[in-house]
């Protein structure tokens, strides 16, 4: 009976040992699937970058045509601001001679008005 009792607690140590081997398979199956998923997100991400690498020299052509263009916008904005600066400085002589040509005009208007009535009174007159 002794014996019995020691094989029954023996098959129940190798049953509790054999579920403990079981479950730290499933774990370690878990984790190989896992990594298994990594290793093939770490492969995509490889040839991404591999792809990405095969183009670095027309990405920096682009890149370099793109600070060219970017310098060239500025050169032209700068010249664009020195002359609407020019053209503001323009306008204030512009506006002067406007306004002097206006008065200039009424004023000729006006003394080719009294000359036409001065020819009107002149048989009066004699």
């Amino acid at each position: 009976m002794e014996s019995a009792n020691k094989i029954s607690a023996t098959l129940s140590e190798q049953r509790k040992l054999v579920e403990t081997l079981a479950r730290q398979l499933t774990a370690t199956q878990q984790r190989g699937d896992e990594l298994r998923t990594r290793l093939g997100e770490r492969a995509a991400e490889q040839q991404t970058l591999a792809r990405t690498l095969s183009r670095a020299e027309d990405i920096q052509t682009a890149f370099q045509a793109w600070q060219d263009a970017r310098g060239q916008l500025t050169a032209w904005d700068e010249t664009a601001t020195r002359f609407r600066e020019h053209e503001a400085s323009r306008n204030e002589p512009l506006t002067i001679i406007r306004e002097e040509r206006a008065s200039l005009e009424k004023e000729l208007e006006n003394l080719l008005q009294q000359q036409t009535e001065i020819t009107n009174l002149q048989p009066q007159i004699s």
